[in-house]
Order: C-alpha cells, then structure tokens, then sequence
C-alpha cells in the first residue's frame, strides 16, 4: 500500500546524512568556496532539508495525490518521481537551483537567469528527465520554498495568478542563513557529477551525503552507520555485528541508494546470501535468502517454535505466496528491524553461521 506524502516526509528525513564537524573537500570545489565555509553551507542545507520535510510532515495531505490502485488493488512500488511527484518537484526545483544558479557578489545569493532551466524534473535515480515541472506546479512550489525562508526576487508570488512565462531571471537568496546556498550548490553539483555504476549509490543530494564532497569517498560501512541511525540502539549494534561477521566472511557489500529505497546486498561470489533494505512502504527489513536450511536440520530445530515454523513456510512473493502485503520476501526470509528481532537475534547468527558453512564446503 502506498504511503502519504506526510510518511515519506519522515522517512526521508529519517536518511538524511549524520555529518561530522569536519572531512575534507575535493579539490573540484575549491572555486565556490572556502573549505570551512562549505562544511557550514553543507550543514545549513542539511538544516533546510530536515525543514521541509518537517512541514510535508504537518501539512503533506494539502499536496498529496495518491496513486490510482491497479486493476487488483495493489500499487507496486511506485518510484519516488511518480508516487510523490509533489515532493520530487521541490527536489528537482532545489537541484536545478543549484545546478544553474550562479552565485551574485559574496556568495549571498544564487541568480536564474534561464527559468527552463529551472522546470526539469530529476527521476527517481537523481538524473534530469526529458519531464517538465507542469508551470501551476511551479509555482505551489516556490511558494511552498517560499514558506521555508527562502526568497525569490523578480516574480510576486503574493499575487493571485503570478505570471512565470513573464519573469526573465530570478535572484534567490535565503536571508536565514546565506551560508545554506553554498551547501545547495555544491551538494547539486556533486550530484551531478556521482555517474554512478548499476545498483549503486544514485542519490546524494535528497540525503545531504558530504561524502561525495570528500577526498575519502563513500565507504560502504560509513553509509550503513547512517542507515542503522533511526533504529534502536541494540539492533544498531546487531547489524554492525552482522556486518563485521560477513567482512571475516569474506562476503562482498553492494549498495544501492535508488529514493527511496536503500540496500545493503552481501553476496559470496556472485551468490545473494542477505540483504538490509529500507523503503517507506516496508520499513527497515532483513532479509537472508537461506537455500540450504535441509542441510543443517538439527540446527534449526534448537530455534524457537516460531522461526522454526516461518523458516518451514519458505519465503517467496509476500502477496502470491502468502496472500500477505509485500515485506520484500521475494528477497529471502523477512525480518522487522525492530527490537523483536532483538529476542532471536543469537539464533539469526547461528543460522547464518550454518549458511555459510554450507556455501564454504562448495
């Protein structure tokens, strides 16, 4: 079932990057600004992005269209651009802001001198699409922007109708904190320049990622710290552990950040053995796509009752199979990321530990 603007509000806030107080910056971006100012820009950003998703959260059902159901009733993982086109239009509208903005004396403020350049909407991956911001759009948009501090100069968006085929460049300053420009204009170009490989990272600038910005680069394990900060502590410390279980392993990590899904894959060889996966529609999963479970019967049989009976069930399409909605079981056997993961999480290891036995003796 499709969620509501308001829930992938805060679901996208619940992404954004922790950032540190200090990383450094690629040499790329030395001409836009100091180092240190565009550590302060990037947080200041980071501050506006949780703004607005702060007042989708509140005030999302004024903006929301939902999805019209397919023939059986069921909406199948809409992507970000068409199941929330409102909230892709504000990112797309922020992206070529940063994107064709160029910045007035001082660095206060960013000026459009081509308004097409502002009506190109991203896809769901963060590439500009051949789609247009429809102009009624536009408008709702920059008065939503509007509302959350920042000004444009050169369209009275007070006006009943304002006109914006009439409006030849806009000046667009945000008198909060001037420094968040700098953050939006670099964290739009490292977007712009990510030309990510298939299944990896697509999305940088909806999640504020700094790392982009870094000589360092996007470490996979830097990234799960992010993806584990909206869970409770002890199942924080549950993946890491996971996660330090299959690097001994050898196991290899594949992350693919596509808004609004994020997945960790581990595979051995070319092999899928488990994934952690995350979409407003799911919630935060584990998934182990165990296929040799005959093999260590009198291991399983040590588990409590109710995994022993969900691992005899099998795993397959949540709807087809179950007749259940969908918690990506066609992945593998399906886990909340909650703390009732917590009470089986030693039998979770040692089943994991019996898989890979099995996959070693191969």
């Amino acid at each position: 079932m499709q969620k509501s603007l308001s829930d992938m509000a805060k679901y996208i806030k619940g992404i954004i990057s922790s950032i540190p107080e200090t990383y450094s910056i690629k040499p790329m971006f030395n001409h836009i600004a100091s180092d240190t100012n565009i550590r302060n820009g990037v947080l200041s950003y980071r501050d506006f992005l949780y703004l607005v998703c702060d007042r989708l959260t509140v005030d999302g059902s004024l903006y929301d269209k939902p999805l019209k159901e397919e023939r059986n009733g069921v909406i199948s993982h809409p992507s970000f651009m068409e199941g929330y086109p409102y909230f892709n239009y504000i990112r797309s509208v922020l992206f070529n802001i940063g994107s064709h903005g160029t910045f007035t004396e001082n660095n206060a403020s960013l000026e459009i001198s081509d308004m097409e350049s502002l009506t190109t909407v991203l896809n769901s991956g963060g590439i500009p699409s051949k789609s247009k911001i429809p102009v009624s759009k536009m408008i709702t948009v920059l008065k939503f922007l509007g509302s959350c501090g920042i000004l444009f100069n050169g369209i009275d968006l007070d006006e009943k109708k304002p006109d914006i085929t009439k409006v030849m460049s806009l000046e667009i300053s945000y008198p909060e904190n001037p420094f968040m420009l700098t953050g939006l204009k670099v964290m739009a170009i490292a977007q712009k320049n990510l030309n990510p490989k298939p299944g990896g990272i697509y999305d940088v600038f909806l999640r504020c990622d700094y790392r982009a910005l870094s000589n360092e680069g996007i470490e996979t394990v830097s990234v799960l710290k992010d993806f584990v900060n909206a869970l409770p502590a002890g199942v924080q410390d549950f993946i890491l552990r996971l996660y330090q279980i299959y690097e001994d392993n050898g196991l290899t990590c594949g992350v693919n950040i596509y808004i609004p899904e994020i997945t960790f894959t581990y595979f051995h060889k070319n092999k899928e053995i488990c994934s952690l996966r995350a979409t407003c529609e799911t919630g935060y999963r584990f998934l182990l796509k165990a296929q040799n479970t005959q093999k260590y019967a009198d291991t399983i049989k040590t588990f409590p009752m109710s995994l022993q009976e969900k691992i005899a069930m099998g795993y397959g399409c949540d709807r087809r199979k179950f007749g259940n909605p969908c918690v990506k079981g066609c992945h593998g056997f399906s886990f909340a990321l909650d703390e009732s993961i917590l009470d089986i999480s030693q039998d979770i290891m040692k089943w994991i530990d019996a898989e890979m036995s099995n996959l070693m003796k191969k």
